[in-house]
């Protein structure tokens, strides 16, 4: 039997806040994934630069400037690709192995890690080049050498 659940009238504004995202999750999911991921994307490069620029300082290394325009890749890339592919292939996912099916965490895990990830990083390291301004066109940089740098970055990361 469903349990209807009622709003809860609490005060405290984080509280509040959670609420309402729950509310726009529900009635755009897909727009709501995007922003929160794009937003999550340009925090978690902004505190990674500051830890490292913080890392830097304390051994006496020269420190970087924050990179902005890293952070905005990142937001870009979070709102544009990592939110609506990561709803709809998780969508798919509930659809394929349901929960009843037997070993489906097992299922769900190998299929998210070894199909999903390596072609989402892939991806991710091809629109990066791109929105690094890496032009195909230019006489600085060819198509083989955009190749190449994302074979580079991939096989290091795997």
């Amino acid at each position: 039997m469903p349990v209807q659940s009622l709003p809860v009238r609490d005060g405290s504004l984080h509280f509040r806040l959670l609420q309402q995202y729950l509310i726009l999750l529900k009635k755009y999911p897909i727009l709501t994934k995007s922003v929160t991921s794009g937003i999550l994307s340009a925090l978690g490069n902004l505190l990674s630069q500051y830890l490292e620029a913080r890392k830097k300082a304390k051994h006496g290394g020269p420190v970087n400037e924050i990179d902005v325009a890293g952070a905005t890749r990142y937001a870009i890339f979070g709102l544009i690709i990592t939110g609506p592919v990561s709803h709809f292939f998780y969508q798919l996912m509930e659809v394929w192995m349901p929960t009843t099916d037997p070993f489906c965490i097992v299922k769900r895990l190998l299929l998210d890690r070894l199909i999903f990830a390596p072609g989402f990083l892939l991806l991710f390291y091809l629109v990066m080049n791109i929105l690094e301004v890496i032009s195909f066109l230019s006489e600085k940089y060819s198509l083989n050498i955009l190749k190449k740098r994302i074979s580079i970055q991939y096989n290091y990361v795997l």
